[in-house]
């Protein structure tokens, strides 16, 4: 029975538990997809982990965009950084098709 037990969250409403939810399934899958990379002797792409995670954390984000936190805060204080989710505990989370979205805006067309 503790086999198919999974942590739903600790939120204060049922939408909170449900996000929390998905973020643990998302770092489930995350640590399943590192786990087989590494099994098979490919180590692990970190952009290929952070492709599969439908709200990259703000670290993942940062590491993809090869930025620093702190340039992330000044776009997003400048109002030019992805919209992102703050969740109850102050972390911030990017939906995958947001951020995907945000870097086809800014494609050089040249």
């Amino acid at each position: 029975m503790l086999a198919d037990w999974r942590y739903a969250g600790h939120g204060h409403t049922p939408g909170e538990s449900a996000l929390a939810a998905s973020i643990a399934e998302d770092i489930r899958i995350n640590r399943e997809t590192t786990r087989e990379a590494m099994a098979l002797g490919r180590g692990c792409d970190v952009t290929t982990a952070t492709r599969s995670n439908g709200m990259p954390t703000l670290a993942e984000v940062c590491n993809e965009l090869r930025i620093s936190r702190s340039t992330f805060y000044d776009w997003r204080a400048k109002k030019r950084a992805p919209r992102c989710i703050k969740l109850p505990n102050g972390d911030l989370r990017v939906r995958r098709t947001e951020l995907d979205h945000w870097l086809d805006g800014r494609e050089d067309a040249a």
